[in-house]
């Protein structure tokens, strides 16, 4: 009886993934951020600059281009241009979700639940993070600055709406930090990202991960280098542009600009030939 003991007692202390495992089942069952909803999950208790507007209703607003593409290093003069064509706080930008359009926080939260599930059902993933990283970034090592924080980005986004932000650190670090209640041990700094130099770090690039909803991923109009039903399909594919909806708007010829990853002219669709979004 007491060699099973002993037995047991070593299994559960040498085997970090067994520690891991049960330490997440008992954060789910009591940490608060584990069982909140995802449209609960990020809120940084912060004026969100970009949900105001998504407080209208949804027949006052008229999607102008459906998945518009990655921006890249033009987004500023993309935004100066929607700026321009139909003024500041006439355009928004947007994300079909179950048949209604959802702002930047809603978007982030369901990015965010993503790598939750992915993570819970990938202990070894998981674990191979908090034993070899010390902290993760996306674009450049600065990124850990942002913590835990969606918009601590380094800019001001109230006034770059479109301009290249980093989202999947802070949503891993926050899976591990605030709903699962652990912490890096490693001495790693990980790139999360498709060229990462990192195995785990390629892995976990958000146009690899699953999407938690594959069903609410919106058919894709362009190929993009993000593999189908993954968390970077849904923000690309689900992704609107959206103006008043004004008939003084309504009138102006939507402008025509490059899809920034492929090259591939992206004209912004007929007004006629979109239904007003629900």
């Amino acid at each position: 009886m007491y060699i099973k003991l002993l037995i047991c007692v070593i299994v559960v202390t040498c085997c970090p993934n067994t520690r891991y495992l049960d330490h997440r089942l008992n954060t789910a069952k009591n940490n608060k951020h584990a069982l909140r909803p995802a449209s609960l999950a990020v809120s940084d208790n912060e004026l969100d600059p970009l949900n105001s507007s998504y407080a209208l209703r949804a027949t006052e607003w008229q999607t102008i281009m459906r998945q518009p593409g990655c921006f890249g290093n033009r987004s500023l003069k993309i935004q100066k241009l929607l700026d321009t064509r139909y003024g500041k706080e006439n355009w928004r930008v947007g994300w079909v979700w179950q048949g209604r359009i959802i702002g930047e926080e809603e978007m982030r939260a369901l990015f965010e639940e993503a790598y939750y599930q992915h993570l819970v059902k990938h202990p070894a993933l998981l674990d191979y993070l908090i034993q070899n990283a010390r902290d993760i970034y996306d674009l450049d090592p600065s990124d850990i600055d942002s913590g835990t924080n969606y918009w601590k980005q380094g800019f001001d986004l109230s006034k770059y709406r479109l301009r290249v932000r980093h989202l999947q650190d802070i949503a891993i670090r926050r899976v591990i930090r605030l709903r699962l209640e652990l912490n890096f041990k490693g001495s790693k700094l990980i790139q999360i990202r498709s060229t990462s130099e990192d195995k785990i770090g390629r892995e976990l690039s958000p146009g690899f991960v699953p999407f938690h909803m594959p069903g609410a991923v919106e058919p894709a109009l362009f190929n993009g280098w993000w593999k189908d039903k993954t968390i970077e399909a849904f923000c690309q594919q689900n992704r609107v542009i959206q103006i008043k909806n004004r008939p003084d708007l309504l009138a102006i010829t939507p402008p025509v600009f490059t899809h920034a990853a492929t090259g591939v002219i992206k004209k912004i669709l007929s007004l006629k030939a979109i239904e007003t979004s629900a």
